[in-house]
């Protein structure tokens, strides 16, 4: 088998930060009193029977599935050319 003498490893650029993007508290803030689920922009994520009722978030107690949520998981993004 025949070998190859590699030259000696040279950086050519270097790698650009990562930033993890997370929405700021001020938009996850709610106080659910006007008894309508956002599914559109607050809880885009959300499944199931619920519900907002005096001012509160329902989620039912059954033995199917159902949540409030609004990301599957964080987004990165990059600082390159900022």
């Amino acid at each position: 088998m025949a070998t190859l003498a590699l030259g000696a490893a040279v950086e050519v650029a270097a790698a650009a930060p990562v930033v993890w993007f997370m929405p700021s508290v001020a938009t996850l803030q709610v106080n659910f009193n006007d008894n309508v689920v956002d599914t559109v922009s607050r809880w885009p994520r959300s499944y199931g029977s619920i519900s907002e009722t005096g001012g509160r978030a329902r989620v039912p107690c059954t033995t199917g599935y159902a949540a409030y949520a609004r990301l599957t998981s964080a987004c990165a993004e990059s600082t390159v050319g900022r």
